[in-house]
């Protein structure tokens, strides 16, 4: 086979599983909407109670900048090289979350790795290290979510997410560990037999080294682990929120639903703006509580625009900032 064979077979494999993901996204989105009353969906809409939703929205920005927060702490942990201007450091964070948003695949991360890497100069190890503690974090109070929310989920959903959440946050704690503590240690070995010719790459690692080693304080450690539960809670709290402003029943329960489906349905990234896969999650997270069609569909479409605009439209104000001061103003 030639290489321009190769070349086009692989293009259109790739063009195959695009198609496959966005056909999939838009038959959840049918799906969703299917038997919805649109009169009573409307109704919903205009009838919803703006105070709660201002709130909602306080709580998404709240979470935001609590995310920012979180990431800050996790690389001063780690020693970075300079301490992250917040301008650079919110610019990359909401910029990757437009990232996921606008595209059908997950490179938000890569994008803010790369956009505070750049324009704030930092080492691009360890800012994509911070970005890999955070999600494992997350996995970690995902699994307490999971686990917690047993009694609601069907078996057949609990049996499979502890399936892989189970085996995957201990291999993640694992792989963690050999990073913080059994990496450290071998690198002292295998310094030592150093050529002498690469010791550029070896103060490189070095610093990594001393890096991993400030991170291993357990105080640190509970702290963004305690700091990364708190933002859970805001994060759910908007649920409740948006429940309220539409006079749904307030419970917990549902809250914590809707966030672990939402937040493990929209991992695929099947088409942009996640609209179908948030649409049919959000409302599946809410029929076990007895909730009708069109109450139903009026928390997805709420939810989703107070979740997704705002990261699109800070993404935008804070890149236009950023090209305004490198101008000079």
């Amino acid at each position: 086979m030639s290489v321009a064979d190769a070349s086009q077979r692989k293009t259109f494999w790739l063009v195959l599983e695009r198609f496959l993901r966005l056909f999939l996204g838009l038959a959840l989105l049918a799906l969703s909407l299917w038997k919805v009353d649109w009169g009573g969906l409307v109704y919903h809409l205009v009838h919803a109670q703006c105070g709660w939703l201002v709130i909602a929205l306080l709580s998404v920005l709240v979470s935001s900048f609590m995310k920012i927060l979180r990431w800050r702490w996790l690389l001063l942990g780690l020693g970075i090289q300079r301490e992250p201007g917040f301008l650079h450091l919110g610019g990359a964070f909401f910029i990757g979350q437009a990232v996921n948003i606008l595209f059908p695949l997950r490179a938000g991360e890569l994008a803010r790795v790369g956009w505070l890497s750049v324009n704030d100069q930092q080492d691009a190890f360890l800012t994509a290290f911070s970005v890999l503690l955070e999600k494992y974090f997350d996995l970690v109070i995902l699994l307490g979510l999971v686990t917690w929310l047993g009694p609601v989920l069907p078996v057949e959903a609990l049996i499979t997410s502890r399936s892989w959440l189970v085996p995957l946050c201990a291999g993640a704690t694992l792989a963690l560990a050999a990073g913080l503590w059994a990496a450290p240690f071998l690198w002292e070995q295998i310094s030592q037999r150093w050529p002498k010719r690469w010791a550029g790459l070896a103060e490189r690692i070095e610093s990594w080294v001393r890096s991993l080693r400030l991170l291993r304080s357990d105080r640190r450690v509970l702290t963004l682990m305690v700091f990364s539960v708190i933002l859970w809670g805001v994060m759910l709290s908007t649920n409740l929120f948006v429940l309220q402003a539409l006079s749904l029943p307030v419970d917990l329960r549902t809250g914590g639903l809707v966030l672990v489906l939402v937040y493990l349905g929209l991992a695929p990234a099947l088409m942009p703006g996640n609209v179908g896969p948030f649409y049919y999650l959000a409302m599946l997270a809410l029929a076990p509580f007895g909730i009708g069609t069109s109450e139903r569909a009026a928390f997805a479409v709420l939810l989703h625009a107070i979740v997704v605009l705002p990261p699109l439209l800070l993404g935008w104000v804070f890149v236009g900032v950023s090209r305004w001061l490198k101008r000079g103003g």
